[in-house]
């Protein structure tokens, strides 16, 4: 009786954690915000297989990574076409008439429809940017509900990216929540944001807008008055140590279904700023409104910090001189696709910072709320874009979509002190008109009457375009040492040459009258199993789509364009690498790699850090570093070789099986170089010290030349 009586509890017990994993609303009933990301069933239009799925989640997780071709094997290439998710939740009977409930996805690839019980609730276009759905008026209360979200990553003439080198993954591959209100509440349909923006001085000064909606009802009566309340909007911040550093309350009246912005100006005395990696200070906002409809809340966290751009100071934080040391990153990952979780992103900026970078170009397109939270606890710069790359449509609605992606990145990262570059576009060729109302001008435009405290940039590949110096930071992208045999550029008869990269950019800053500008692009590929020994060619003759990217092609590209780069800072407001880590891009075919982009410092996996990965570390940290390139060469042929040493240490001496050979120190960029040193037959150890004060660091490898 007794095992009997325990398996039937052990039964109930299984089926009330089905149930609210099934229907979180059943059990949660206080929490404003519910994650909604388990227990998602999922289907392929047009295929049968039905499995469930936890998000984030994308099927192109595996096939955009695949090395098959499109053309071949299509059963397993890169999808495009609909998915369809389908949910059940359980909302209580006594939400009804006193609850507003709410579904946000942080983002869907690429777009979006959402059905309540079959009935069409809203959609939503564009892969980057989150939304949010009022499911209020059609939810059966105290019954089951179906959540249908159909995404489909197809081309669309309306929708940008139209092209470009990177993959479009399908899925809700970002968190999904639900959100429950009383009537009146901080409005979460304001183009899928928090409802609240911060604007701040460095003086001290801070206005929040907070803004509130009022359910749409009735109080069913023949009466043409418009239900509204009275609300009383409480705000408080707080500091670090989590100290009240300063309050304000008013009231506003709020009408039913009206977007209600209530400003509160406070001040704080003596700020401490955000400085960037060097002391990255973040405040909260605490906003707590009441009404006689019910009590909602949000906590936003925020910066104050001042960003400029000065023809002799540069880019400057805070009013001083701040170093611009970029990567540009894409948000994909070996095996996980778009679909990355907190730890992912987390290591990516761990990586990041360990090298030194100061800012990140979330290229080309705006990334996950999660990883701009990160930028602001570790004092990352970020340049975020609209996800306009290669070409555009001059049609209405294309203009449309733009501009409404451009407002969504905007209000969805207005807060984060990190972001200051709102992007426009990225390798546009549009010379047919120099109209001042084109979709460039037009993002411009809303960039600055809205994006708060924020520099506009762009990033070209082309000279001679009117709209190439429309932002605050114009840039180019250039790869001297890699695309030299294509377009960097034809204007200039410039062959794309690393020698030559200096006189480009004496060209680029002439053509903008003198004005400052960046690179928002360099570096070329390498694949850490591709070597090249003994001395290098003047140029790597094929790059682009060719089977051979050495690694050692690679560091030199690096290190000749920083090279350039640093010496002609008086021209630049800061640089980007391309890129970060190693990239999908479906259908390429180069560097031993299949749909693959291999210019990252790092690899696909994470797994590895290239030469040049070490190359920026010597070069933009001041903690120890030494190391030995072509450490994967561990089988060659030459006897005599120079030996590459990063260091930023003030000696660096080298041994080569146990025997001390040479002593010298790095040059301007933090190479060392050992000239015509000699290996034996058969294995041979070499090492690297180098000393920077009393402290040491060493670096050691193996090689065997056969």
């Amino acid at each position: 009786m007794k095992k009997m009586r325990f398996t039937f509890l052990l039964a109930c017990l299984y089926t009330l954690l089905y149930i609210y994993a099934q229907n979180p609303l059943s059990t949660l009933d206080d929490l404003r915000s519910q994650p909604l990301c388990q227990a998602w069933q999922f289907g392929f239009e047009g295929e049968t297989g039905i499995h469930t799925v936890n998000l984030p989640h994308t099927w192109n997780q595996m096939d955009a990574q695949n090395k098959v071709s499109n053309s071949k094997d299509k059963a397993n290439a890169y999808k495009r076409g609909k998915g369809i998710y389908t949910r059940h939740l359980a909302v209580p009977e006594s939400y009804k008439g006193k609850k507003r409930v709410f579904v946000r996805f942080e983002a869907a690839g690429q777009t979006a429809a959402v059905f309540l019980n079959d009935k069409l609730v809203g959609e939503h276009l564009g892969a980057f940017t989150a939304f949010c759905i009022e499911l209020t008026h059609d939810i059966n209360y105290g019954g089951d509900n179906l959540l249908r979200v159909e995404v489909d990553n197809r081309w669309r003439a309306d929708l940008a990216p139209l092209s470009g080198g990177f993959a479009i993954m399908g899925g809700l591959y970002r968190p999904a929540e639900l959100i429950v209100t009383d009537l009146l509440c901080i409005n979460p349909l304001y183009y899928g944001s928090q409802g609240v923006f911060v604007d701040t001085k460095n003086n001290g000064e801070v206005n929040i807008r907070t803004h509130l909606h009022l359910g749409k009802y009735s109080d069913g009566r023949m009466t043409t008055t418009i239900p509204h309340t009275q609300a009383n909007v409480e705000v408080s911040i707080y500091d670090a140590d989590n100290h009240m550093v300063a309050h304000h309350v008013q009231t506003a009246t709020c009408r039913s279904g009206n977007d209600e912005v209530v400003v509160s100006p406070l001040h704080i005395d003596n700020p401490q700023l955000w400085m960037g990696k060097q002391h990255p200070c973040l405040y909260t906002a605490h906003v707590k409104v009441s009404s006689a409809e019910g009590v909602d809340e949000q906590k936003v966290k925020f910066g104050f910090r001042e960003v400029a751009l000065t023809q002799d100071k540069g880019f400057t934080l805070n009013g001083m001189t701040y170093p611009v040391y970029g990567v540009s990153r894409h948000q994909d990952l070996h095996d996980k696709g778009w679909a990355l979780t907190h730890e992912d992103n987390q290591k990516d900026m761990d990586i990041m910072h360990e090298m030194g970078a100061t800012a990140i170009r979330m290229a080309h397109y705006p990334q996950s709320k999660d990883i701009h939270e990160i930028a602001d606890s570790m004092g990352f710069l970020v340049w975020d874009e609209v996800p306009l790359v290669n070409e555009v449509r001059d049609t209405p609605a294309f203009d449309r979509n733009t501009r409404e992606m451009m407002l969504e990145m905007i209000y969805q990262l207005y807060n984060h002190p990190s972001v200051c570059w709102w992007g426009l576009y990225n390798e546009i060729d549009y010379p047919h008109t120099s109209s001042t109302q084109t979709i460039f001008h037009q993002l411009n435009d809303l960039a600055h009457q809205q994006g708060g405290n924020r520099l506009t940039a762009s990033a070209s590949n082309k000279g001679l375009r009117y709209y190439n110096g429309i932002a605050d930071m114009p840039a180019w992208n250039n790869y001297p040492g890699w695309y030299w045999m294509l377009r960097w550029p034809k204007e200039e008869n410039n062959k794309g040459r690393v020698q030559g990269f200096g006189e480009w950019m004496d060209y680029r800053y002439n053509e903008l009258g003198g004005r400052r500008f960046a690179i928002s692009e360099y570096g070329a590929g390498g694949n850490p199993e591709h070597h090249l020994e003994g001395a290098l060619p003047e140029q790597l003759e094929k790059t682009l789509n060719a089977p051979f990217h050495p690694e050692e092609w690679q560091n030199y590209v690096h290190e000749e364009t920083w090279r350039t780069i640093k010496a002609h800072q008086h021209q630049l407001c800061g640089s980007f690498i391309w890129a970060m880590f190693d990239f999908i891009v479906p259908g390429w075919s180069e560097g031993g790699m299949v749909n693959l982009n291999t210019k990252g410092l790092v690899t696909h996996d994470r797994k590895m850090k290239k030469d040049a990965f070490y190359f920026y570390k010597a070069n933009w940290t001041t903690a120890p570093t030494t190391y030995i390139c072509s450490q994967r060469m561990t089988e060659r042929h030459q006897a005599e070789t120079d030996i590459k040493v990063y260091s930023n240490c003030d000696t660096v001496t080298l041994y080569i099986n146990g025997k001390k050979v040479a002593k010298g120190s790095p040059d301007d960029i933090r190479v060392c170089t050992f000239k015509n040193c000699r290996l034996k037959k058969g294995k041979n150890i070499i090492k690297a010290v180098g000393c920077k004060g009393k402290q040491k660091t060493i670096s050691e490898m193996e090689t065997v030349v056969c």
